[in-house]
C-alpha cells in the first residue's frame, strides 16, 4: 500500500495483480485537524511491460477512456478520474507481459545495500534482456512472470516452480565485495493458453 498527502487529505493505494487483470483500490481519508478540500482529478499511470497488452480500464465499473504512452523500457496506461469520490476502483484488463520481481525484504536500521539491482528490464518480441546488479561472488534468485514459454536462458538458470512463477537464478563473478554488473536474456516464445 502505497499513502500520499493531497489536499488537505491522505489518499492510499493498494494494488492487486492476478493472470490478465491488475485492480487499483484509492481511498480517501480525511487527516485530523487539516481542512479537506475535494480532489479535483486523479492520473493514474501504472506501467507494465512493452509485451503486454491493455485492453479496456473500468473505474467504479464503468468504461474509461485511457492512453497508451510508451517510456523507455515499459508502457503506462494512462486514465484521468474526474473529481474521484472517497473510495474508487479503477480495473485495467490485459493480455499480461513479461517482466521479473523479487519478494520485498524489510531493511533493519543500519543495513548495507546486499540486494540485488533490477537496472533495466526490456521484453521485447523473441526476449527478456535484464541488466542486473549484484555483489561479486553472490547468487541472486528473480521470479519470471510471462504468459510465454520461456526458453534458453543466458547469464543465468531457470528453475521451474512446483507452484507459482518459475525462479530465475543469477551468479555474479569476482572477489571483491564491489557491485558488478551483468546482463542475463530469456528467449521467449509464443503465449502459453490459459
Amino acid at each position: 500500500m502505497l499513502s500520499v498527502p493531497a489536499g488537505g487529505a491522505r489518499v492510499d493505494f493498494a494494488l492487486t495483480r492476478t493472470p490478465g487483470r491488475v485492480s487499483v483500490s484509492i481511498d480517501r481519508r480525511a487527516v485530523a485537524g487539516a481542512a479537506s478540500q475535494a480532489l479535483a482529478r486523479l492520473i493514474l499511470a501504472p506501467g507494465f511491460p512493452l509485451d503486454a497488452t491493455v485492453r479496456t480500464v473500468t473505474v467504479n465499473g464503468r468504461d474509461a477512456r485511457f492512453e497508451i504512452r510508451r517510456m523507455g523500457d515499459i508502457q503506462q496506461a494512462v486514465v484521468v478520474i474526474a473529481e474521484p469520490g472517497a473510495k474508487t476502483s479503477v480495473v485495467f484488463n490485459l493480455e499480461d507481459g513479461t517482466d521479473v520481481y523479487q519478494d520485498a525484504r524489510q531493511a533493519a536500521p543500519g543495513d548495507r545495500n546486499e540486494g540485488l539491482r533490477v537496472l533495466r528490464s526490456h521484453a521485447g518480441s523473441d526476449r527478456l534482456v535484464l541488466t542486473l546488479e549484484g555483489r561479486a561472488g553472490r547468487t541472486y534468485s528473480l521470479r519470471l512472470r510471462t504468459p510465454r514459454k520461456a526458453g534458453a536462458v543466458s547469464g543465468g538458470e531457470l528453475k521451474a516452480a512446483r507452484a507459482g512463477d518459475p525462479e530465475l537464478v543469477v551468479t555474479f563473478e569476482g572477489s571483491s565485495n564491489d557491485y558488478v554488473r551483468k546482463q542475463v536474456t530469456v528467449a521467449l516464445g509464443t503465449r502459453l493458453p490459459r
